[in-house]
């Protein structure tokens, strides 16, 4: 199972998740370039710090068009 640091674009929050998850629903989720593990390897902590309101704002738009376009 690969383990891949995302942000949830309907949350904002940034967390680890399994590869698995991003592809079930990949409009929801930035992959981001960060480390998803810690030394231990362990999944790091979720960041609940909120994303800036100009890329939340962007992905939100695009995230409410693709749902739309789907209906």
């Amino acid at each position: 199972m690969l383990l891949l640091r995302v942000r949830d674009t309907y949350t904002g929050h940034r967390y680890t998740t399994a590869e698995s998850v991003v592809a079930a629903d990949p409009e929801r989720y930035v992959v981001l370039d960060e480390p998803a593990l810690d030394a231990n390897g362990r999944p790091l902590p979720p960041d609940t710090t909120p994303a800036p309101a100009e890329a939340t704002a962007t992905e939100a738009a695009e995230s409410i068009e693709a749902h739309e376009e789907a209906m």
